[in-house]
């Protein structure tokens, strides 16, 4: 299960476990038998909702110039990043996945074409829950969050995008209601329990 970036990495675990590749820190890919994604969001549409755009562009410009000479791994420092972003360490390659487009990180913008939708969700061999949060601060209110998950479901193979996926009631990013906690609980289990027969 997977909360906001952890949704990015569910997605490349289940990728890189597939491929048999590595997954991090040297362990080889382990298969698991589903993933739960809460709070999918677009780091480069909430970066957009709250950056100047031009700070953001030319941001991206720093860290590609840095990425191509080899330096991927750099800390961008002050001005190199738009004003919200300077008080702690963001390298150059991690910049350029979360704001950029078609970024490592990219995987849950409402703007990205289909042949990178197929490429992410039709690949998936494991069955996944999709739950955002439906008043998540973090999603622009111009998005349909859940014309999104629909979307994203229809490029899944029949049984994977799992039918439960659904909003979380009045929930924001953390989904720190009563209700929604209890909602995503139960779908959760009710998950889970699919997962076992």
């Amino acid at each position: 299960m997977g909360h906001s970036t952890g949704c990015q990495d569910c997605l490349a675990y289940a990728g890189a476990a597939r491929e048999g590749g590595e997954v991090g820190a040297g362990d080889e890919g382990v298969w698991v038998d589903g993933l739960i994604l809460q709070g999918p969001v677009s780091d480069r549409e909430a970066i957009g909702m709250g950056e100047d755009a031009g700070e953001v562009k030319a941001s991206l410009e720093v860290a590609e110039e840095l990425i191509k000479a080899g330096k991927g791994g750099q800390v961008m420092v002050g001005e190199a990043l738009p004003a919200g972003w300077r008080d702690g360490p963001v390298t150059a390659y991690r910049w350029a996945s979360l704001a950029g487009v078609g970024g490592d990180d990219d995987y849950f913008s409402s703007d990205l074409p289909d042949d990178k939708l197929a490429a992410v969700w039709g690949k998936l061999e494991q069955p996944v829950l999709i739950v955002p949060s439906q008043k998540d601060e973090w999603v622009p209110t111009t998005i349909d969050v859940m014309g999104l998950v629909e979307k994203w479901k229809s490029f899944c193979k029949p049984g994977i995008g799992s039918e439960l996926s659904g909003l979380i009631p009045d929930a924001n990013h953390r989904v720190d209601n009563d209700a929604g906690q209890e909602w995503l609980a139960d779908r959760v289990a009710r998950f889970l329990a699919e997962l076992e027969q």
